[in-house]
């Protein structure tokens, strides 16, 4: 399985994947075909992004 540290953190976090993907202005889709195969390193820094921004603000709420 690939990208196994950003699915185990996405799945911790209880982040949905359409949060990531409505962060970065993608379709869900894509963000899915994207998490199938070897990230980018600029691909996987814009995920973790929008991951911690999205827990950012739910530690805020």
């Amino acid at each position: 399985m690939e990208n196994i540290d950003i699915r185990t953190k996405v799945i911790s976090q209880g982040i949905k994947y359409y949060e990531i993907a409505d962060v970065l202005g993608w379709s869900d889709s894509k963000l899915s075909v994207l998490l199938r195969k070897p990230l980018k390193e600029d691909d996987r820094k814009l995920i973790e992004r929008a991951i911690n921004q999205i827990t950012t603000k739910r530690n805020i709420r």
